[in-house]
């Protein structure tokens, strides 16, 4: 009876290691590949960053870089907008045919006076007596007097 045992603990530890090698084959070898072919793209796409180049965020936002170190980059979402973002997040560079809409470096709302013009009117729209409405509804607090 031993033999028989025997037998079928051999067959068994065949099985298991013919397992093991049929899912290595399928699919850690692959992964492996594809990991390796996109560390390369991104290599190489690390490496043709340079200013000016517009480029895709991994937010969604696009920009164009403006300066470059080690790690991060200064990128220009609109003229006067700046951000620092690692360069990992940077996920591709793009060309005017893949932008929905125009850049435009040129215009710049504070050269034609409109962000003032805006922001005068902004400050006016609050000071139009929002804050007399505001008193009628809730009185301040005489003193000694608590509110719940």
């Amino acid at each position: 009876m031993q033999p028989l045992l025997a037998g079928q603990g051999l067959s068994t530890i065949i099985m298991l290691v013919g397992l093991v090698a049929v899912f290595y084959l399928l699919l850690i070898r692959p992964m492996r590949k594809q990991a390796a072919e996109h560390a390369k793209k991104q290599q190489a796409l690390r490496d043709s960053l340079a200013p000016g180049v517009r480029v895709q965020l991994a937010g969604g936002l696009f920009g164009t870089i403006k300066h470059l170190g080690e790690k991060q980059a200064v990128v220009e979402l609109a003229p006067g907008v700046e951000v620092t973002a690692m360069k990992d997040a940077i996920i591709k560079a793009v060309d005017a045919s893949e932008e929905e809409f125009e850049y435009d470096d040129d215009s710049h709302p504070d050269d034609e006076g409109e962000l003032d013009d805006q922001t005068e009117l902004a400050g006016e729209a609050e000071q139009t007596g929002d804050e007399q409405h505001l008193d009628e509804l809730d009185p301040p607090a005489q003193p000694g007097e608590q509110r719940v």
